[in-house]
């Protein structure tokens, strides 16, 4: 009716093997990645981009926050910074702005262009950089990833602007 020592034996072997098995497992998926190389530095060179140093006109910048990016297999994303503006425009006008301002950032509708929220994509042809505009008239877009806190907008605000870049300044031309 007792189970031998050996039959104990080979089950507490088993579930040390689970165990182990699981922890591994765990610390795998877990805190084993972090930022891509160089991200600190990466985060410095796109700071300097103008489309994140020149607010669109009027515009009062509301919040900033970066993401370092990381390498882990089931959530890996280039290093970025994002930024949100407000002012007292509309979104045609806005659009029409970064358009002409950045026209080697080759600006064009991504999606979700609608009467109030235009989209906009652009990655300049010899730049290791991706520029993302949401202009909306109802609220900031804030992108995953980012902490962004924002300060009140201004009395009159009738444009949010949130600008995205990301990218790997150091994989890409000099």
């Amino acid at each position: 009716m007792h189970a031998s020592a050996a039959q104990r034996l080979g089950s507490n072997a088993r579930r040390l093997a689970l165990f182990t098995a699981a922890v591994t497992l765990v610390l795998s998926l877990s805190g084993c990645y972090g930022p891509p190389n160089n991200a600190s530095q990466d985060i410095k060179q796109m700071a300097a981009a103008e489309v994140l140093t020149v607010p669109p006109p009027g515009g009062v910048l509301l919040g900033r926050a970066e993401d370092l990016g990381s390498t882990s297999p089931g959530s890996a994303r280039d290093p970025g910074i994002a930024l949100v503006f407000a002012a007292a425009t509309n979104t045609v006008a806005t659009a029409n702005y970064y358009k002409d301002a950045y026209s080697s950032y080759p600006l064009g509708a991504e999606c979700c262009t609608t009467a109030t929220q235009i989209q906009l994509v652009g990655r300049p042809s010899i730049s290791w950089a991706s520029v993302l505009l949401s202009i909306r008239t109802n609220k900031p877009y804030l992108p995953d990833h980012f902490d962004l806190t924002l300060k009140p907008a201004p009395p009159g605000t009738t444009v949010y602007v949130t600008v995205l870049v990301t990218g790997q300044p150091g994989e890409g031309p000099p």
